[in-house]
This record gives C-alpha cells, structure tokens and sequence, in this order.
C-alpha cells in the first residue's frame, strides 16, 4: 500500500479549500456518488479535516496533512492511491 499526493495536487487542495499552512485533507469512503475508486459502488469523498486524526495512510506534501479516515484504509489495502494535477483538476489514480 502506497498513499501519495503530488506538490501540483496540494496546490490544488490549498486554493480550492483554502487551506492555510498546517492545515489537512482527509478523504474517506462513500457508498453513493462522489470519487470513483478500484472498487464497485465505492467513493472517495474529500473534506478539510484534522491533521492530528488517527490514520495509518497519511502523508504531508506543502505544510499539509492529506490521510485517509481511520478505518477507510482498507480501499489502499491492495492498491496505491496517487493523487495529482493534471492541469484542470486533481485525478485520484489507484494502481496494483
């Protein structure tokens, strides 16, 4: 299990949530709509969150936080997350 977020995509995060240095991003788990992942009816959701949550998939990219909801780390238990820019808007890209 990988969890990464490229510099161009915590750019992103900090304009768009208008984040302020030490800040956070948690992304968790939904069953209906939002971020498609590697796993039927399975959704990612993004909200500015608490860089002193509990997550063991956590990793700090300018001054901030992004982790996943303790107990969401199952969808990265047999795939990497790389989250990044392409130039418009931020892809969530899942791998073996």
């Amino acid at each position: 299990m990988k969890f990464s977020v490229t510099s161009e995509a915590a750019q992103w995060f900090i304009k768009e949530l208008d984040l302020k240095p030490g800040g956070a991003v948690k992304i968790f788990t939904k069953i209906y709509g939002g971020i498609p992942t590697v796993y039927p009816s399975f959704f990612l959701g993004i909200a500015p969150g608490n860089k002193n949550d509990e997550s063991t998939a956590k990793t700090v990219v300018d001054d901030i936080t992004f982790y996943i909801e303790s107990g969401n780390e199952w969808i990265v238990d047999n795939h990497d997350l790389t989250v990044e820019y392409n130039g418009q808007d931020v892809n969530y890209r899942f791998s073996d």
